[in-house]
């Protein structure tokens, strides 16, 4: 037997270590790696397990297996032999569990694995886009170090970073107050991925040192990082105050601050257009008679090269062009003019693009319009006791620590970022949409366990049930469709293609249709609930992203996040009966019993807007945290709980007099509110 198994361990063995040498190589840049990363130590840990089973092996090979040949088969019964397999049985025992542990460090291996890109370079002369003359790709390494400098109020910081580069680097700050050095004071630096909120926030602790403060943190992937320095001074020993940093991690590392604009051909205002399922589209006010293009490159993906776009002037002194995202990161976009045979660099402007094609300002733009003093939002603790003691038991995503939370702090982690979450009415059941992992989680709403995970589309956002509750429909943002789930065997039964990113859904009150807003199509899709099809859509704004259903008389309406309005539809025609005019970036909504009044969380306003439905008007804007996003209303219509992703607070709301009746600080990212009923 042994003689069979053994040329078979040998290959399995030789094999582990030529796929083993192949990632390392991938993963890892330099030997200092194996011991600077967390992906090098499980490579260490693992190889230390593999050493103890190979010398395990040897000594079955050439020690057991010689000795019981030398006995022959008539004496495998004599005592001598028992001796030799009692010693076999403990290393026998042990080799499993090196084995399972072996298993282990490849599974978390692959959790932390760096990022790895692998782009071929742009042949000169060719591209897949037709308006788009590549230039060649410059061959681009990580700096030793980057420094970057930020002044707010009386703080100036300056902040190095060694090495910008995916492994342990080291933090060093010099705080200055008033033009003086801080060196009794207090530093720590909040580090997190705008575009990875799965990450959550990750703090270096830091100590005073060669005139500055020194800290060391782990950088787990290539590309945009925000690195808060907190400062706590004499002066000001009460708070921290925030010194925003944003830099790339990575090949081209760089700090990502605001390039000086030459305003020498001209203002150089600019305006980004982004039509859905089409190019973007860079305006550019300069003088006339010009000759302007536009530089597209990806930060920290050097293979890619550059790609160059001209613009053409459309007025006087307004240059158009289109231009393409290549994919989602760092983009840096610079507007250059050509003069004295040679192309002058006028603006520079550093775009983050998400996962959906979108591209949001980083560096480059106006300063943003200060807040009316009408919009400030109670944002800290606010008569939490009165919060905690209502007859009512909310359910919350947190986005920011991947867990299901209620009010009294109590939570269970459910996956990786937790978007959507509904509990079932007159059950102990609710769904939770893990938005990364693209599972649907079900909990015991009494004890916080997960009771089943049921995998569905990418990325999915929101759920509802049947009045039968008999199944459950769950909108798929990046498959673009929406999965049914049989809710008595937690099983998928099918998938409903629809429009592009679908995120909202709600049901009629006959509980025959289901109406989704698709994002990206602009549009809402039909769904017939007994068979399974699309019958019927219709353009709702811009951008539609919420769906609510009157329960009385079966309107729908629908939040258009880019037209900052909701549409009142008509059941049946889908026709607006209205339009209304809201807060910046509405997100969801929720609706009274009675169907009179409806409550619009503002994401991008910071409010909620609060709808007499009757007559399709605005009659309260109310205050809340930064970006309010999924809320819900008490059974008895008395309150409204809306949660706050960037706050980390509920803002509870008593609808008797539309006022904030209490705040109650959460944690990182709560994104979505089910109220038990």
């Amino acid at each position: 037997m042994l003689d069979r198994f053994s040329p078979a361990a040998s290959l399995a063995l030789a094999t582990a270590a030529i796929t083993g040498m192949f990632n390392a190589q991938v993963h890892l840049s330099s030997f200092g790696e194996l011991t600077g990363t967390a992906y090098g130590r499980f490579l260490l840990i693992k190889l230390a397990l593999i050493a103890e089973i190979i010398i395990l092996s040897a000594s079955h090979v050439f020690v057991g297996r010689p000795r019981l040949r030398r006995l022959g088969g008539g004496q495998l019964l004599s005592p001598q032999a028992e001796s030799i397999f009692a010693s076999l049985i403990p290393r026998l025992r042990v080799e499993p569990l090196l084995g399972a542990l072996i298993l282990l460090c490849v599974a978390l291996m692959g959790q932390v694995a760096p990022a790895v890109s692998v782009f071929t370079t742009p042949v000169a002369g060719t591209s897949t886009n037709p308006t788009a003359a590549p230039t060649a790709a410059p061959t681009q390494s990580t700096p030793a170090s980057i420094q970057g400098e930020v002044k707010k109020g009386l703080l100036d910081v300056s902040l190095t970073i060694t090495p910008p580069n995916v492994g342990k680097a080291t933090f060093f700050a010099t705080v200055r107050e008033r033009g003086a050095a801080v060196t009794d004071g207090q530093v720590r630096v909040r580090l997190s991925m705008p575009a990875n909120a799965s990450l959550g926030n990750v703090f270096v602790e830091t100590t005073l040192t060669g005139g500055g403060y020194r800290g060391a943190g782990d950088l787990v992937l290539t590309g945009h990082w925000r690195a808060d320095v907190l400062v706590r001074t004499h002066s000001d020993p009460l708070e921290f105050r925030d010194l925003p940093f944003d830099f790339v991690a990575g090949p081209g590392a760089t700090f990502l601050t605001a390039a000086p604009i030459n305003t020498a051909y001209g203002p150089a205002t600019v305006t980004l257009t982004q039509p859905t399922a089409a190019p973007a589209s860079l305006s550019v006010n300069l003088r006339p008679g010009l000759q302007v293009r536009f530089e597209v490159e990806m930060l920290g993906m050097p293979g890619m090269g550059s790609n160059d776009y001209p613009a053409a002037p459309i007025a006087k002194g307004a240059y158009q062009g289109t231009i393409v995202f290549p994919m989602a990161g760092v983009t840096r976009v610079t507007i250059q003019v050509r003069a004295s045979g040679i192309w002058q660099v006028v603006r520079v402007l550093v775009y983050d693009v998400d996962g959906a094609g979108t591209a949001h300002l980083l560096t480059g733009g106006a300063a943003p319009a200060p807040t009316p003093a009408a919009s400030i939002a109670r944002t800290t603790a606010y008569n939490v006791p009165f919060a905690l003691h209502l007859p009512y038991t909310a359910f919350i995503t947190r986005m920011g620590n991947n867990t299901v939370t209620r009010l009294d702090g109590s939570s269970v982690h459910t996956g990786q970022m937790p978007h959507g979450v509904d509990v079932v009415d007159g059950t102990n059941l609710a769904y939770v949409t893990d938005f990364l992992s693209g599972d649907v989680v079900i909990l015991d709403t009494r004890t916080l366990r997960v009771l089943h995970r049921i995998p569905v589309g990418l990325e999915p956002a929101h759920v509802v049930f049947t009045h039968g509750h008999t199944r459950a429909f769950v909108t798929n943002f990046l498959t673009n469709d929406v999965s049914v789930i049989d809710m008595r065997t937690a099983k998928v039964v099918g998938d409903i293609p629809v429009g592009l990113r679908p995120h909202g859904l709600d049901m009629s009150p006959d509980g025959h249709t289901i109406y989704v807003a698709c994002e990206g199509a602009g549009s809402i899709y039909v769904i017939d609930t007994r068979s399974l099809k699309v019958i019927d859509q219709a353009p709702a704004g811009l951008e539609p992203i919420g769906v609510t259903v009157n329960p009385v008389n079966g309107e729908i309406n629908i939040t258009d996040a880019r037209g900052n309005a909701v549409y009142i539809l008509r059941p049946g025609s889908l026709t607006p009966r209205a339009v209304v005019p809201v807060g910046n970036g509405p997100a969801l909504s929720v609706i009274s019993d009675d169907g009179s009044r409806l409550y619009v969380a503002n994401q991008l306003g910071n409010t909620v807007s609060v709808i007499d439905v009757r007559r399709a008007r605005v009659i309260a804007t109310i205050p809340v945290g930064s970006a309010p996003h999924g809320p819900d209303i008490t059974p008895d219509d008395k309150y409204v709980y809306v949660p706050s992703i960037n706050a980390g607070t509920i803002t509870i709301i008593r609808t008797a007099d539309n006022t904030v009746a209490a705040v109650v600080p959460i944690g990182k990212g709560p994104n979505e509110v089910s109220i038990a009923r």
